[in-house]
């Protein structure tokens, strides 16, 4: 698994997702479900995109999850070992490609609550055009090999 660097997800919520392993084979942290807490939010046009990002993922990948791009998520290693070499992405998209090449091969995913505050840095929304195109390529990539 893994945690963003910066410190917006505590230790205590990764022990948390790590725990959700016993039942699941994949656990990613989600600021947007119930019991979730954010203690410094986002600037709003961050949350805006947010808003935006998250349906159009559902649509295109068929991910009926809350909060793809929080940066904390573990998985088996089985599942994880499964998906890593079919993978494209290299950008701020790989979270997405991840969670639904896992969900693809017929693993299970939970979303688990957690305490989050935003941070400094990070996610710029100058990168959101090229993050939009990369999730297209993988979209586009499937469908074209899944024809041949």
């Amino acid at each position: 698994g893994f945690v963003d660097a910066d410190g917006s997800v505590s230790p205590s919520d990764f022990d948390k997702l790590v725990r959700a392993l016993k039942k699941v084979d994949c656990a990613i942290a989600s600021r947007y479900i119930e019991g979730s807490r954010i203690l410094i939010q986002q600037p709003w046009m961050r949350r805006i995109a947010s808003r935006v990002f998250n349906p159009f993922v559902r649509a295109m990948f068929g991910l009926q999850f809350r909060d793809t791009q929080c940066g904390a998520k573990v998985m088996k290693k089985e599942a994880l070992e499964r998906v890593i070499p079919k993978m494209i992405s290299r950008g701020y998209e790989f979270d997405v490609e991840l969670l639904w090449r896992i969900k693809k091969c017929g693993y299970n995913i939970k979303e688990v609550s957690i305490t989050w505050k935003h941070e400094r840095g990070g996610f710029s929304l100058k990168y959101a055009p090229q993050m939009f195109f990369n999730l297209l390529r993988v979209f586009v990539s499937h469908y074209v090999t899944s024809l041949l």
